[in-house]
């Protein structure tokens, strides 16, 4: 922090109120500059990949980000709207979905998420549970 000088250029000294007035303007710059930066959205997660089993469904992607708090899985059973099925803590990269039901396929995608928000999608993957 820089410091007001105790004196002016013609020798005589600043008053109390003046050096308490620099003073506070100049710590007031330095919290300025010292705040925080926010953090940034993470980066999406990328090759996902889907495999379809006999009663499940098991996902798995690739973590590209370090910033993540977790991951959110988005499942949409054929011909209807993408809706939240599975969030997932840091650093995990697989999980299988074991409520998918027979004969229905099924396509989802992954996305990281923190404090700022999520982050774009992943690829899309579809599968469908095996069985007969």
């Amino acid at each position: 922090m820089r410091k007001l000088p105790q004196t002016r250029a013609n020798g005589r000294s600043w008053s109390p109120a003046r050096r308490f007035h620099g003073w506070l303007a100049t710590w007031l710059q330095d919290r300025r500059r010292a705040r925080v930066q926010p953090t940034p959205v993470p980066n999406a997660p990328i090759n996902l990949i889907a495999v379809s089993g006999f009663g499940n469904i098991a996902l798995s992607w690739t973590d590209q980000s370090a910033n993540e708090t977790g991951f959110r899985l988005y499942r949409k059973p054929f011909n209807e709207a993408f809706a939240l099925r599975a969030q997932m803590f840091a650093n995990q990269t697989s999980f299988v979905d074991w409520t998918a039901e027979l004969g229905i396929p099924y396509t989802y995608y992954v996305v990281a998420y923190n404090g700022a928000g999520e982050s774009a999608q992943s690829n899309q993957a579809a599968g469908s549970v095996l069985g007969g």
